[in-house]
């Protein structure tokens, strides 16, 4: 995280998990989100709609690191059942 304007500017930049889709994101991969997955970098099987509109790339274990999360004052989804806003294709 050196180089990563996003910590140097103090400026919210996170990944689903965070609740976002890497808004601030200026690497290599950007405009190409859907390609691999945000949690593992394999090839995508499912684009994630994350809260911010934004859509990133998960693979099956990317999802189960997903149904695992909660955010903070939320009950797990693997409790509460709630999927995530999921594209296949």
């Amino acid at each position: 995280m050196d180089g990563c304007k996003a910590v140097y500017d103090k400026t919210p930049c996170s990944g689903p998990l965070g609740g976002r889709g890497f808004p601030q994101y200026e690497g290599p991969l950007k405009g190409n989100l859907l390609a691999f997955c945000f949690a593992t970098g394999e090839p995508s099987t499912v684009a994630v709609t994350t809260p911010d509109s934004l859509m990133v790339g998960a693979s099956e274990k990317g999802l189960e690191v997903l149904m695992q999360y909660s955010p903070e004052g939320e009950a797990p989804r693997f409790v509460t059942g709630e999927k995530p806003d999921l594209k296949h294709g």
